[in-house]
């Protein structure tokens, strides 16, 4: 059992430090808790019990604090909160991460870093969505996007917001039905701490 143990927290180092540029808090000191460091998205889906873990309980404190003298803290902070199951965050994830055999898509946010055409114009490599970048987005199971600017091809924004009424008025009127089994069957989904 000890030899499991070991291992599982092996398995926890090993794939959450392959992709964690670990020297991003090599400089920060231990963490606190005990707690296993990862680097994550700064966009983050969270649950209520989440965001009040986050707001109000003196652990996660404790690791914000550690978090301010790494390299990236807030892609640090949230992301270790959700891959350390033993704090108990509501809607944080229990599984070993990258080992539950798929890979957590990126479902916060769709953000074009440069697998399609822009259409707009890119800042830093983010393509500033125009309006002819828009047709993927209709069937894109993100939730949300990035980038738009408000002065820069309005219209483009105009359309986004028209689509996402017409979305909702046509669920309301019965109209078309949301279909939840893409987002129920990801393992990060399956395998959350309870609210």
């Amino acid at each position: 059992m000890i030899y499991f143990v070991f291992l599982i927290r092996t398995l926890i180092n090993k794939f959450t430090t392959f992709r964690a540029n670990t020297n991003r808090w090599a400089d920060a000191g231990p963490p606190p808790h005990g707690v296993v460091p990862t680097k994550g998205a700064v966009h983050i889906i969270a649950s209520r019990g989440y965001v009040d873990f986050v707001l109000h309980d003196p652990i996660a404190a404790d690791i914000l604090n550690w978090t301010r003298k790494t390299a990236v803290p807030d892609e640090t902070f949230f992301s270790t909160l959700n891959h350390n199951p033993s704090l108990g965050v509501p809607g944080s994830y229990k599984g070993i991460p990258e080992t539950d055999g798929d890979i957590k898509p990126f479902l916060a946010r769709y953000k074009n870093w440069g697998e399609r055409k822009c259409h707009g114009k890119r800042v830093r490599g983010v393509c500033v969505n125009g309006a002819r970048d828009l047709p993927p987005l209709k069937d894109t199971q993100q939730l949300f996007v990035n980038k738009f600017h408000q002065e820069f091809h309005p219209l483009a924004y105009d359309c986004l917001e028209e689509l996402l009424f017409n979305r909702t008025r046509d669920g309301h009127l019965g109209l078309s039905i949301f279909d939840p089994t893409f987002y129920t069957k990801l393992g990060f989904v399956k395998n959350k701490v309870g609210r």
